[in-house]
């Protein structure tokens, strides 16, 4: 499979780009440090990644090739605990989504966590979860389209949350296709469902700890903005390099 490397969309000249030079460099080397020195992801180190798919049938278009469409894309997920503290103890929960195009290359990378709420506060805010069918997940900062500023939302569904409290049942119910998540797609003023998102057979453990997600791993008319989405940028990238500190292996879903 591609990496998706050569989709790394840049940050857009004027403030952003000076954030990206000044901030986002103080964040790699802040990230990219704490990933070495941990020999693992620096933040969402646990977790279980699987093939998937991703149906979308839009209400309304925003002005996004991915979610203006009516299609079903092959993906890679992957459900993960940021903090990586114990499962008795409330963590911020991580949904990553990697789209595939017909030829199984990197086509958009969509990173969720799980946010105190869906309103026009919450949905920014991020706050831990007992469970990935408790509280809603979001990409936190907005991503452009051609006609609109958005924030994506995922919820999940199927059990009931005491069903899928820890990781690994939560990876079993997704695995079996019980639980599920429904994509949202807010501009301030609506949360609209967009389309849900299927899971399928789990990935061997060195495939799932090989992936390396990016929200700059974006298509032309989804991507990141905002200064602070600008300071993301380098920061993980340097946190994937300097993990375990040597190159990393090649996986089929890179």
């Amino acid at each position: 499979m591609d990496s998706g490397e050569s989709l790394v969309a840049d940050v857009p000249p004027g403030a952003a780009a000076l954030v990206d030079a000044t901030a986002g460099r103080a964040a790699a080397a802040f990230f990219g440090a704490a990933s070495y020195a941990r020999r693992k992801r620096s933040l969402h180190p646990d977790g279980a990644a699987f093939e998937a798919f991703l149906s979308i049938d839009p209400p309304r278009p925003i002005g996004a090739r991915l979610l203006d469409r009516p299609d079903e894309s092959r993906c890679v997920v992957r459900l993960s605990r940021a903090v990586g503290l114990p499962e008795r103890v409330r963590d911020i929960l991580g949904l990553a989504i990697r789209v595939l195009d017909a030829g199984g290359r990197t086509r958009q990378d969509l990173l969720f966590s799980t946010v105190a709420g869906d309103g026009r506060l919450g949905r920014h805010v991020l706050a831990p979860a007992g469970s990935f069918a408790e509280q809603p997940l979001s990409t936190i900062l907005p991503y452009r389209t051609a006609g609109a500023r958005v924030t994506l939302l995922a919820r999940g569904a199927g059990p009931p949350p005491a069903a899928v409290r820890t990781l690994e049942s939560a990876a079993e119910a997704f695995a079996a296709g019980e639980l599920r998540f429904v994509v949202l797609v807010t501009d301030g003023r609506h949360v609209t469902g967009f389309g849900h998102l299927c899971g399928g057979p789990r990935l061997p453990a060195e495939e799932s700890e090989a992936l390396r997600f990016n929200p700059y791993h974006a298509e032309a008319d989804l991507q990141p903005t905002g200064l602070l989405n600008a300071a993301r940028r380098r920061a993980y990238a340097a946190s994937q390099r300097r993990r375990a500190g040597r190159p990393r292996r090649a996986g089929r879903f890179q």
